[in-house]
């Protein structure tokens, strides 16, 4: 990830010397590993761990991750003179806590408090040095004292590991904030439901140290296209076994993210990789439902329900992609209308992993096939809503356009 620096901020970490507890693992990674991962994910381009004494073990995780291959492992204080950053070696952090601290100036020294204990001390080099000298718990307690400024953090993840217990309370806070984040995207029940689910798997599967995300990205994957071929076979237990895999199939789609961010690992082509099997299943699922739908009802007017089908797909699509291309991710200035904004949380809710539920109810039901229908119908709705959401957009490109086209001179005449 590229992060550009700003002028002035803070681009230089120093990790104070490790002690028993940065080495305890909290889902899957080490204190001291999060450390210098968050550090690096806020962009920090220069991240230093003080081991005066030397830390075999320091070096050995160190040497572990070819994530680590940029970070220093010295027995002395670096030398310099611009502002740093210094934490303890056992906190678990969030990235954005160094967020805050890099965008600080560093101009004087300021110490970052998260609820009572102070989590970093930020400032001048020339200050921060005369203080690290002494005991451990000493050079600590005299960083905080000699700071003349304090800065708090709100709503992010600082703890301190002192007992195991505390290892869970790490845990249970990054979920919490994975959890917290999710809520713009997420459906209802897939946030206040399945959300909660997959993070407790999230939490177990991040202790398998070998384990990618993307590895739990092909299992999902396969059990999404297990329950297609189970939906395609016709018959009510076949079908109700489909949809109860597929939930859980969408149960697990939420976990090769969730297992990416705890354990730092997310990329861009990991999401266009879950994005694209995402795409494979749906397909899949509808191809299923259809000849499911087909051996159940041989005698059914499938060349109405293909053709409404396929031209509801490209139809929205291609409305989508006109609103999805002329929004940019901007926020739009039509956001203010009422019924503009409840249109576009219809169609994000349609878009979410809800419809696992629907399929689920009639499945029961034995009404499969509404779905396909509802599907095929639906379509064309988003089309409409999705176009008239765009067309004030494509207004305001114009206007904008025509602002910028230069003047003619009367030169210019010809």
């Amino acid at each position: 990830m590229s992060v550009n620096q700003s002028a002035g901020s803070i681009e230089r970490l120093l990790v104070l010397p490790p002690v028993a507890q940065s080495f305890w693992r909290v889902a899957g990674l080490a204190v001291v590993q999060r450390t210098v991962l968050a550090a690096q994910r806020a962009g920090f381009s220069h991240i230093v761990v003080w081991a005066p004494q030397g830390s075999s073990a320091l070096e050995s995780l160190m040497q572990e991750d070819a994530r680590f291959q940029q970070v220093r492992v010295v027995a002395e204080l670096p030398e310099g003179h611009e502002a740093w950053a210094i934490v303890p070696s056992d906190i678990v952090f969030s990235p954005e806590v160094f967020e805050e601290i890099r965008a600080c100036d560093g101009e004087r020294a300021t110490r970052w408090i998260a609820g009572e204990l102070t989590v970093a001390v930020s400032g001048p080099w020339e200050l921060l040095a005369a203080a690290l000298r002494g005991q451990q718990q000493v050079r600590w307690d005299c960083l905080v004292a000699m700071a003349t400024a304090a800065r708090t953090l709100k709503d992010e993840v600082a703890l301190r590991i002192e007992a195991r217990d505390s290892v869970h309370r790490a845990e249970q806070a990054l979920c919490k904030k994975i959890w917290r984040d999710a809520s713009a995207s997420d459906g209802v029940l897939a946030h206040w439901f399945d959300r909660h689910l997959s993070l407790a798997i999230s939490r177990r599967l991040a202790r398998v140290v070998w384990l990618r995300p993307n590895y739990v990205t092909v299992f999902g994957t396969t059990v999404g296209l297990a329950a297609a071929w189970l939906f395609s076979q016709g018959t009510f237990g076949f079908s109700l076994f489909g949809a109860v895999l597929f939930w859980f199939a969408c149960v697990i789609d939420g976990c090769d993210g969730e297992l990416a961010r705890l354990t730092y690992r997310d990329s861009r082509w990991g999401e266009v990789f879950d994005v694209t099997t995402d795409n494979i299943v749906h397909a899949a699922i509808f191809l299923g439902l259809g000849v499911g739908y087909a051996r159940a009802h041989p005698d059914g007017p499938y060349g109405w329900l293909l053709f409404l089908l396929l031209g509801g797909f490209v139809c929205a699509g291609l409305a989508s992609f006109v609103f999805l291309r002329r929004q940019g991710g901007a926020e739009p200035s039509f956001s203010r209308s009422r019924w503009r904004r409840a249109a576009q949380r219809w169609i994000a809710a349609l878009m979410n992993r809800d419809f696992a539920y629907i399929l689920l109810l009639l499945a029961v039901a034995d009404r499969l096939h509404w779905f396909l229908w509802g599907a095929a119908f639906g379509s064309y709705g988003v089309a409409v809503v999705a176009l008239l959401l765009a067309a004030p957009m494509l207004e305001n490109g114009r206007e904008g356009q025509t602002e910028l086209e230069p003047q003619a001179s009367p030169s210019d005449a010809r």
